[in-house]
């Protein structure tokens, strides 16, 4: 329990952490290639960012995680096509059907994001390595994002030796109002 003001308490609804990790103490791990060569068997093929796939890419964002993630895919894409790096933006892609990607700008990475439908299938492991290693090749020493949930974490960037450096908490308080509660 928490006080925002006096007398007026607030409850904790969730508790975000922000991750770093340096680009420099690894290097491609063997059971990250064997789940890129097990998804090419499949046909899913990991691509930089091409004019080409823009309609699939903004289709898969604006279904998947629909909001400000439309936008920063939108930036990025304008970004690229003005002549910055393409291996800022990684997509997974099967038939001409993009099914995750990843993101980054320098040493920020993120967002990452897979098809609620293709999860578990070890998508966003190959895409998360593959942007690291981008960061890397372009001479960044170290990732890190802002916002994720403990379970992602350990499902999926602790692998990578990301390591918690910041911890929020999300808050909420209820006003009361002439007997109602907003």
């Amino acid at each position: 329990m928490c006080y925002l003001s006096a007398g007026r308490d607030c409850v904790e609804v969730y508790r975000p952490l922000a991750m770093q990790t340096s680009l420099w103490k690894w290097n491609r791990l063997d059971w990250v290639e064997a789940k890129k060569a097990r998804l090419a068997g499949e046909g899913v093929t990991f691509q930089l960012y091409e004019s080409e796939l823009t309609l699939a890419l903004l289709d898969f964002v604006s279904r998947e995680f629909p909001g400000d993630w439309v936008r920063v895919v939108r930036e990025a894409m304008g970004h690229i096509l003005q002549g910055e790096p393409a291996n800022r933006l990684i997509c997974a892609v099967e038939g001409g059907r993009v099914l995750g990607f990843a993101h980054h700008i320098q040493e920020r990475f993120g967002p990452i994001g897979v098809a609620s439908s293709q999860r578990g299938r070890g998508l966003g492991q190959v895409l998360m390595w593959e942007t690291l290693h981008a960061q890397r090749a372009q001479g960044i020493r170290a990732s890190w994002f802002l916002w994720s949930d403990d379970s992602t974490a350990a499902r999926l960037y602790n692998s990578a030796g990301f390591v918690e450096v910041r911890r929020f908490a999300l808050l909420k308080k209820s006003l009361e109002e002439k007997g109602t509660t907003t």
